[in-house]
């Protein structure tokens, strides 16, 4: 028989109703999973040329919290989900290229106002490639 008194029954049955209440909980998306559904639009804004960190500092003024370690991290497991041939959900306003000010041109111009026209050409390789590795 069971004794109502018994204090191990009363707090089996707190931690029941504890796991009880959570499974009724929905869980909060993972941090991949967050940006596999965003997958196409981080897509778009890479190829218009934003670096990582703008695309992190982006999402993250609209409350998205990760740091550069895990958002690297997070975007390396949603793509590599994507080439198993896992497709993201469609967005309901995908971005296009067109609505995306080009960074890459934001960044030639800034480079070439700097750099005079007499330095060697090397030093704006330099730059350009330094610029390409960031992306």
């Amino acid at each position: 028989m069971t004794d109502p008194e018994d204090p191990t029954i009363s707090r089996r049955e707190s931690l029941r109703q504890a796991l009880s209440k959570l499974a009724k909980t929905p869980a909060s998306p993972s941090l991949t999973d967050e940006l596999f559904a965003l997958l196409p639009d981080i897509e778009v804004a890479a190829e218009a040329g934003a670096s990582l960190e703008e695309i992190r500092s982006a999402l993250l003024s609209q409350g998205l919290v990760a740091s550069p370690g895990a958002f690297r991290g997070a975007l390396y497991r949603a793509r590599k989900r994507r080439k198993k041939g896992q497709l993201p959900p469609a967005a309901e306003n995908p971005i296009k290229p067109k609505d995306i000010p080009s960074v890459k041109a934001a960044r030639d111009a800034w480079a070439s106002s700097v750099i005079p026209d007499e330095e060697p050409p090397r030093l704006l390789q330099r730059l350009n490639k330094k610029r390409d590795q960031e992306t």
